[in-house]
């Protein structure tokens, strides 16, 4: 059987990957945040789960293609592993490029820190932290970066527990 072959991965490259689909996904997201934070949060959660979605779903069908994974080879230590990469590596350094890019201009909409915080906690802390030195954005506040530093803890944390101490 191919790695493509009759997988949730097809249904997934189905019904995200088509732009309409993609769009809704997107939409359906932002409407449920907004439901509970303010327009500006909303769209910049929406944006950073919608890229996660995305990356999720890349990362596995690169390794079903590449290395033959099935389904059931998709452990929750996998998809955990994946979706630290997706925020580490795009959601992250975009997150930090466009708020220092809009930090420089005038009258750009800018990314709230708490945005950047979650994203940190969510497993991100070790590429926010590069990503303030590369980009010198943040550097001063800080609290801010005392509140990064913390979520770089916790990051240690939960990873040594996810990876060593679950059993599944």
């Amino acid at each position: 059987m191919s790695p493509l072959e009759n997988t949730t991965l097809e249904i997934v490259l189905g019904i995200i990957l088509t732009p309409v689909s993609a769009w809704l996904l997107w939409a359906m997201i932002f409407l449920i945040l907004r439901l509970v934070l303010s327009p500006i949060n909303a769209k910049w959660f929406s944006h950073g789960i919608f890229l996660t979605i995305f990356f999720i779903y890349l990362s596995m069908l690169g390794l079903q293609v590449l290395f033959g994974y099935e389904d059931s080879d998709f452990s929750i230590r996998v998809v955990v592993g994946i979706i630290i990469a997706g925020i580490n590596f795009m959601i992250i350094p975009f997150f930090y490029w466009y708020d220092k890019r809009a930090a420089n201009a005038a009258n750009a909409i800018r990314i709230p820190e708490i945005v950047l915080h979650v994203f940190a906690f969510l497993g991100g802390a070790i590429s926010a932290l590069i990503c303030q030195r590369i980009f010198r954005h943040k550097t001063k506040k800080i609290k801010f970066r005392a509140i990064t530093y913390l979520a770089l803890l916790l990051n240690f944390l939960l990873a040594y527990t996810i990876f060593t101490k679950w059993s599944y």
